[in-house]
């Protein structure tokens, strides 16, 4: 049931904030900020119950007691044993609910020497679940390159991750001179899916200690994330086709990570979080090269139209970001506020009138721009 619902959580945070970016105005995005809301709400909640929540144990089982639930486990109904961060999960057998213990509780030391009498498992904290993993990946690898290939996931993660940043460095150095690199950088999504096939899942664990395997999770965050903030302050006026592209590039690249990973004795949960990181990961990244390709490939001539800077400001944060509300260019257009460059937002006052240019775009995905941006 949880799974279910952090997956119904997922879909809505992912599409709420697609919304939210298409129309920030709309009731979508009122909604999607309610569920954030209520979210964070409900987080703060549940860890103030964990934190004022009281456990005892005795020769029988263990008793956990919260303001809004309690939960016992006899002796002979603990399953397993889970290591979470900040403290451990004792899972019962089928019928019978989990007992989290937090390591915040005064006993917690105590209730570690209990566990490990009553389970038998020495060190219970210490995650054995991943290191398993890792060795049921090795063993099916052919004995006679399993050395080979576990010093090379090691040295491939390493070398993909120093050419992602090399390359995010060159792009945002370069500016817009250089489109291969955007290219180049986007195409590493498949230099990675070929090299966690050819791995056969080495790089989808956290490898144990003094292992030579790692994630692949690194680069690909670096690999998308920079195509996405690279290329985020570009506008179209299309949102519907700009996501149908979006949605046939994912779904080919979900195919060919699924067809990657099928034969893997790795768990299906694991799995699961992989395919769904990869494809949060890659919709960024895919985001960013169709706005590139669509608009700075564009040599359609455009079309001028006149229009007034109604008002104008700064969203202040972490990075500051510069807004100009202009009024309808087109007959029966509202008022819009856009976001423009630190320059562009110094070189223009209120009541100014300014001409916005429209073009067909590359693949066919209208987009807007001031004169002189």
């Amino acid at each position: 049931m949880m799974t279910i619902l952090a997956g119904a959580m997922l879909v809505a945070f992912i599409t709420g904030g697609i919304l939210m970016f298409i129309d920030p105005k709309s009731i979508a995005a009122t909604v999607f900020l309610e569920i954030v809301f209520v979210s964070m709400s409900g987080v703060m909640i549940f860890a103030l119950n964990d934190l004022f929540s009281t456990i005892s144990i005795d020769q029988y089982g263990i008793k956990y007691r919260s303001r809004f639930y309690s939960r016992e486990l006899l002796n002979n109904e603990i399953r397993t044993v889970l290591p979470i961060k900040n403290g451990m999960k004792l899972k019962g057998l089928a019928g019978k609910r989990s007992v989290t213990i937090s390591s915040y509780l005064k006993d917690y030391q105590e209730i570690i020497a209990w566990v490990e009498q009553v389970t038998k498992v020495r060190n219970p904290t210490e995650d054995h679940t991943t290191e398993e993993e890792y060795n049921d990946a090795i063993s099916a690898i052919d004995p006679s390159v399993v050395d080979t290939k576990t010093k090379l996931a090691k040295y491939f993660n390493i070398s993909i991750t120093c050419v992602s940043l090399l390359i995010a460095g060159l792009l945002f150095f370069t500016e817009y001179n250089y489109a291969w690199l955007l290219y180049l950088l986007f195409s590493l999504n498949g230099v990675m899916i070929i090299a966690i096939w050819y791995f056969q899942g080495i790089l989808m664990l956290d490898a144990p200690k003094d292992s030579a395997g790692s994630s692949a999770m690194i680069p690909l965050m670096i690999i998308n994330f920079v195509l996405f903030f690279y290329t985020r302050h570009l506008r179209v006026l299309d949102y519907v086709s700009l996501w149908k592209i979006i949605g046939f590039v994912l779904f080919l690249l979900l195919i060919l990570f699924m067809n990657a990973v099928k034969e893997f004795t790795i768990k299906k949960q694991r799995k699961l979080i992989f395919i769904i990181a990869f494809m949060v990961m890659t919709m960024a990244g895919t985001f960013g090269v169709v706005m590139y390709t669509n608009n700075f490939l564009d040599i359609s001539n455009p079309v001028a139209y006149k229009t007034k800077v109604l008002s104008k400001h700064v969203s202040t944060g972490k990075t500051d970001t510069y807004y100009l509300k202009v009024d309808g260019w087109k007959p029966g257009q509202e008022s819009e506020e856009i976001s423009v460059s630190s320059a562009y937002y110094n070189s223009v006052e209120i009541d100014e009138e300014i001409s916005v240019l429209e073009r067909a775009g590359f693949l066919q995905i209208p987009w807007m721009q001031f004169e002189g941006e």
